[in-house]
């Protein structure tokens, strides 16, 4: 004969939580706790910074634009070399017409590397001022801090 209640012996199932279940259930609490304090932490160095740019915004678009125009450069820089190298061993053309071609790209060849190396100062110039500028103000704020603390 089959019964469907337990023996005597064993005990009821339970249903309270144990120790080790507080302990998981603790843990589970810091590490969500401790996670949104380093989300909180990493939004306002966020916008510490944003503000921060925002002060330098000029050479930033500056150092921005100066890096485009490099990089213009750089990639004009081979297509420009192959039409030289292109006019140079063509010989079926007449040879004023080749001169003064060759003497057009020539000059835009120049025109490309001047302004390629300008930009590429400028843009590492600018960049590095606003940089410098950036964290000086953050070193003297943090110093400040430190002082009246």
């Amino acid at each position: 004969m089959t019964s469907s209640t337990s023996s005597p012996s064993s005990p009821p199932p339970s249903t309270t939580p144990t120790n080790d279940d507080d302990k998981t259930n603790n843990n589970k609490a810091r590490a969500i706790a401790k996670k949104a304090r380093l989300k909180a932490r990493l939004k306002e160095v966020k916008g510490r910074l944003r503000r921060e740019a925002r002060k330098e915004l000029t050479p930033i678009f500056i150092g921005t634009f100066a890096m485009l125009g490099s990089t213009l450069s750089n990639q004009a820089l081979p297509r420009f070399l192959g039409k030289m190298l292109d006019q140079s061993s063509n010989t079926s053309t007449s040879s004023s017409k080749a001169s003064s071609s060759f003497t057009s790209t020539s000059t835009s060849l120049a025109l490309i590397v001047i302004g390629g190396g300008f930009s590429s100062f400028l843009r590492t110039t600018v960049l590095s001022r606003a940089q410098g500028n950036i964290a000086s103000r953050l070193r003297a704020d943090i110093f400040s801090k430190l002082m009246m603390d």
